[in-house]
């Protein structure tokens, strides 16, 4: 995002928080759905307040994701295209806008709003679906990126765990690599992933901070882990998963790591707000702080891949003996 120089860059960011609480309501009140046929419908056919819904209809056209003949309104090819892969009814988003409002007490008073566990509540295995085919559309091009580098240290056969790997995506990248992947998360995402992959992986289901890791491997892969945790769970994980490192096997953190004096990257730097509003003690880390983290578990700081064109970067800790 560009600086704030002037009160207009203001008017830019709260037109652009406008917009997108716009797209987050249509989406959680189901008005898109109505759409989904692709076929023009007046919004007198919406069961809603038809001055409001006529605001909304013109943002949104505004925004590309509607089109009207003057009277009906549609699908742009592009807001189809984004309904059909669930990107346009994600609720998060629209709670998210919601909690905003309770920032200053949160400020204030340093506890988050709501602690989601990052979209993972096994008491809401839908939404927690959901969320998992959100990840999954999302890691294509990420998981492959992982799973090239692992295969760039290890020997083919190598046993890897893909550790909190949710949807699975990274651990069938290892697989298609021919490495043998192991799972580990919780039941709720365990039997998703199961639903997806089948018996191509290997399945562990349980809490990563205590329970049986199902033995040693020779890389452990922990994608978009660490931001959710505070500092000292995060050297203890970090230490547990040393210990079930073979020898020369590689720990590999990949997260939105910051970078420099912590003003930089963009989408790392905000993101971190999300870390606030929903978790005690997560944020986004640096690359240097978890160079330390390793170093403190006695492994050895190796790797570091910046990947920017997909907003990652791999860290990486190897095991000598």
């Amino acid at each position: 995002m560009r600086p704030i120089r002037s009160e207009a860059d203001l008017d830019v960011i709260r037109r652009t928080a406008h917009a997108y609480m716009m797209v987050s309501a249509w989406g959680t009140a189901g008005y898109f759905d109505a759409f989904g046929d692709g076929e023009f419908k007046r919004l007198e056919q919406l069961s809603g307040d038809e001055r409001a819904l006529e605001i909304g209809a013109r943002i949104l056209g505004h925004l590309g994701l509607l089109q009207t003949d003057g009277t009906r309104w549609a699908f742009t090819p592009t807001g189809l295209a984004l309904w059909q892969t669930g990107s346009l009814g994600l609720a998060p988003h629209a709670q998210a806008c919601t909690d905003f409002a309770e920032l200053p007490t949160l400020l204030k008073e340093g506890t988050a709003i709501a602690e989601t566990d990052i979209g993972v509540v096994e008491s809401e295995p839908e939404r927690v679906r959901a969320f998992m085919d959100m990840l999954y559309r999302r890691s294509e091009t990420a998981s492959e990126h992982v799973a090239h580098c692992v295969s760039t240290w290890l020997p083919t056969g190598a046993r890897v765990l893909d550790l909190g790997g949710g949807h699975g995506r990274y651990a069938q990248a290892m697989v298609s690599r021919g490495f043998q992947a192991v799972l580990f998360d919780k039941q709720v995402c365990v039997d998703l992933a199961k639903e997806r992959h089948g018996d191509a992986l290997e399945y562990i289901a349980g809490d990563f901070h205590k329970d049986d890791l199902g033995g040693s491997y020779d890389a452990i892969v922990l994608s978009n882990i660490v931001h959710g945790l505070d500092a000292p769970t995060n050297q203890a994980l970090v230490e547990r998963l040393a210990d079930h490192l073979e020898p020369g096997g590689r720990l590999v953190i990949k997260d939105m790591f910051s970078e420099g004096n912590g003003l930089q990257p963009e989408h790392g730097v905000l993101f971190a707000m999300m870390m606030l509003m929903f978790t005690q003690g997560g944020r986004t880390y640096s690359v240097g702080e978890m160079q330390d983290m390793i170093a403190l578990a006695g492994l050895s700081p190796a790797e570091v891949v910046d990947v920017p064109d997909q907003g990652f970067s791999l860290v990486v800790g190897k095991r000598l003996a």
